[in-house]
């Protein structure tokens, strides 16, 4: 890869501070030995993959598997060498005091779907297709089924999870003052949700 293109999404963004810091661990730097290359979505890094504007890109599903599929090679998969989240739910303080009703009853939806997704395979395969626009359906079962390997089943993290994903981005943003858990993560609203469906007797 040394001297190579690799398309990304933005600078400063998830897979670019996923690349600079596992880039070392092969003896390369980003920006010095690797030529970061802004492509945006993961779909226009395998369109311009594809189109040999780059060398390199970090996708996701499904382009990732298209990828394979047209033999490019894996060089690495990042959930080997680092712990991270991808997708998360926030608000504001201000939001969640002002709009505590609004965010219980998305919460409990929120966990209704989710509950959906792990209890039904082909509902889950539908909702990909959809949401993504996808209409190879086996190619976006292998989608749900990598899903299924990483998927945080319960909506929370560990708390050495947390801290991991705090001190990344303290390093990627130069935050130097100590910053606790609970600062950034708040799991109560999902834990009353979560007691709430369960109490109503709903099953997926």
């Amino acid at each position: 890869m040394r001297g190579k293109r690799v398309g990304g999404s933005t600078v400063g963004s998830l897979d670019y501070g996923w690349l600079k810091e596992v880039l070392p661990k092969f003896g390369l730097q980003l920006e010095k030995d690797v030529n970061f290359v802004p492509v945006g979505s993961t779909s226009s890094r395998y369109t311009a993959l594809r189109a040999g504007s780059i060398d390199a890109a970090s996708l996701s599903p499904p382009s990732s598997l298209m990828a394979q599929s047209l033999g490019y090679s894996t060089l690495f998969r990042f959930a080997d060498h680092l712990e991270d989240i991808q997708a998360s739910i926030v608000a504001t303080d201000d939001r969640l005091a002002r709009q505590a009703d609004l965010v219980r009853r998305f919460m409990r939806a929120t966990i209704k779907g989710q509950r959906v997704y792990l209890a039904n395979r082909q509902a889950g395969i539908a909702a990909i297709m959809e949401f993504t626009r996808q209409s190879d359906r086996d190619l976006t079962a292998r989608v749900y089924d990598d899903h299924m390997k990483t998927i945080a089943r319960d909506g929370t993290i560990s708390e050495k999870l947390q801290r991991i994903v705090i001190e990344r981005s303290k390093r990627f943003t130069g935050v130097t003052r100590d910053v606790r858990p609970e600062e950034i993560f708040d799991f109560s609203f999902l834990n009353r949700a979560q007691a709430e469906v369960t109490q109503s007797g709903w099953t997926p």
